[in-house]
């Protein structure tokens, strides 16, 4: 089963949760990344070890983001499936509202289908990754040059994004999977 993670917010908001350092405590034997200032929420400065930072996240993405990835988020890599949580949300398939008394059971219903729908299409051999690196690191030719990790348990460089016609049946499995729109 996927965790519930919420997305890594961009730079420039820092509104990061440490939800997927929670679930990887019990996992990973390696000190938990932190902020350099605890008391500043604000500061994009992250302390990270191995394995949450990937020896080549040397460089930021641009001149206005300079800082390595690990030290603006936490971590060098990504999950999709926390982007796809949110999706739901978005769209009204699952109601995380404050005033809804069931967002357990929401999120729960999300990391299900989310979850069986990775199954299902990886069953049908599609190669979905389950965390990968944040950037392209590791750019080969002819490759997008990011590590991943898939969900059939295989690591290998990520393939790139799928096709359009894939992501619509994707979520439209998803949806399925959530009863919204059935």
């Amino acid at each position: 089963m996927l965790p519930w993670i919420e997305p890594i917010a961009g730079a420039d908001e820092n509104e990061n949760e440490e939800d997927l350092f929670e679930v990887l405590d019990a996992y990973i034997d390696a000190p938990r990344p932190r902020r350099e200032d605890p008391l500043d929420d604000e500061s994009n400065n992250w302390i990270s070890e191995a394995p949450y930072r990937c020896p080549a996240d040397k460089a930021g993405f641009d001149e206005e983001h300079p800082d390595p990835a690990h030290r603006t988020y936490g971590t060098s890599y990504i999950l999709p499936a926390s982007d796809i949580y949110t999706g739901l949300e978005g769209i009204g398939a699952i109601d995380l509202s404050e005033d809804n008394p069931n967002v357990p059971q929401e999120k729960w219903k999300a990391q299900r289908a989310v979850s069986h729908t990775y199954e299902l299409f990886s069953n049908q051999e599609r190669k979905l990754g389950v965390i990968l690196d944040f950037d392209q690191y590791h750019t080969m030719s002819n490759s997008e040059g990011r590590n991943a990790l898939f969900w059939d348990g295989s690591a290998d460089i990520y393939p790139g994004d799928p096709p359009q016609e894939f992501t619509e049946a994707f979520i439209a499995q998803v949806l399925k999977f959530c009863n919204f729109g059935v």
